[in-house]
């Protein structure tokens, strides 16, 4: 997980669909976090710190340059939030987001006290 919180424990940041702007089926899983908090998704164009990241609220951003946000959540009462398909049809994808070699994108969650780890 990541950074550990109130619970004791690190957030995870868990991705599913592809990586195909047009087939725009990307969505996203957050757990281990704290329920009812407030969880911020957003993807940049490379790793800041060279991934190690930057103490940012109460965890580390390690995604940075073209940031764009995807959208915050509150977390359910087993501290979860998920951003489901179609981030592209609300705008989410709007901005070209220029990926590294191998098509990594950087992608991190944050909002004190919440931050997860992105395997």
């Amino acid at each position: 997980g990541g950074c550990a919180n109130s619970t004791g424990e690190g957030g995870l940041l868990t991705a599913y669909g592809s990586a195909s702007v047009s087939a725009d089926d990307l969505a996203f899983d957050a757990t281990g976090l704290i329920p009812g908090q407030p969880v911020l998704l957003f993807v940049g164009n490379n790793a800041v710190n060279d991934g190690f990241g930057i103490q940012f609220g109460d965890g580390l951003r390690c995604a940075g340059g073209g940031v764009r946000r995807l959208g915050v959540r509150f977390c359910d009462s087993d501290g979860s939030a998920t951003w489901a398909a179609g981030l592209g049809a609300s705008g989410g994808w709007a901005a070209k987001v220029v990926c590294p070699p191998a098509n990594t994108a950087h992608r991190t969650t944050s909002a004190a006290p919440n931050t997860v780890a992105i395997p």
